[in-house]
């Protein structure tokens, strides 16, 4: 059976794999026997960056909205730590209006930087086998393909260069 050309056959189990291993992980941190430094250490990011921002004053929203928009570009800046911070120090509704207007910056940005830059920036950061295995996936033309991987946490510049 197909929906919107993509064959669930094929796609559900592979789902359901997913759903499972991150069910799975989620389990194992609960139960203490995987440790949470990646969310630790995102969280006090968060925390930092909750103390630091308000010494901007009125420039605050410029500079949330400039690291958010480096996020895109640089992946280990935590977009989930300033996502939230933000939503505390500016509410909701500034606060998502900041963070789609970083992600349109830091979009383009990574644009330009795939049209200026493109193969030869990848193949000077990334080994060779993971170039060419991104170059298989590339070469999909699958909307949802290409949804689950924008799903994946890297740097979304890697996704702009790679199609670019």
């Amino acid at each position: 059976m197909k929906i919107f050309n993509i064959d669930l056959r094929v796609w559900l189990p592979r789902l359901a794999l997913a759903g499972a291993l991150a069910g799975g992980y989620v389990l194992l941190v609960k139960l203490g026997w995987l440790p949470l430094n990646a969310l630790e250490t995102m969280f006090a990011f968060g925390e930092q960056f909750r103390a630091e921002l308000p010494k901007y004053g009125a420039l605050a929203p410029l500079v949330y909205i400039a690291l958010y928009a480096l996020q895109i570009v640089i992946a280990p800046l935590p977009g989930a730590a300033l996502a939230y911070t933000a939503g505390y120090l500016f509410g909701p509704i500034p606060a998502a209006i900041y963070s789609i207007t970083g992600i349109l910056i830091g979009s383009a940005l990574g644009f330009l930087l795939a049209r200026r830059f493109g193969m030869p920036l990848i193949e000077k950061m990334a080994l060779r086998s993971w170039i060419e295995r991104w170059r298989s996936l590339s070469a999909v033309n699958s909307s949802f393909t290409w949804f689950l991987l924008m799903l994946a946490p890297t740097a979304d510049v890697f996704y702009f260069l790679l199609r670019g």
